[in-house]
């Protein structure tokens, strides 16, 4: 499964999204890696390194992003548009 991201807007990371020119963040591809460092796992975009409270997860099926429920008050994913 090929998971992206967003830098949500609570975190202090939040200057380093991109947004398209409908104002939509660009999700950006990422990887999970909590062997090499637990507190910072998500790997990719511009700042390389996140915490998973600093973004929004997603994966694609059938042509569409699914957001994660990754933070405790999201109990369902839920479709999203973010601009590639």
């Amino acid at each position: 499964m090929k998971l992206y991201a967003t830098i949500r807007k609570e975190s202090e990371y939040h200057n380093q999204q991109e947004f398209g020119e409908s104002g939509n963040p660009i999700a950006f591809p990422v990887k999970l890696l909590f062997e090499d460092d637990p507190f910072f796992p998500v790997r990719g975009g511009i700042g390389k390194q996140y915490s998973l409270f600093d973004v929004e997860l997603f994966t694609k099926s059938e042509g569409e992003f699914v957001k994660l429920p990754v933070h405790s008050h999201e109990y369902r994913p839920q479709i999203f548009k973010p601009e590639l």
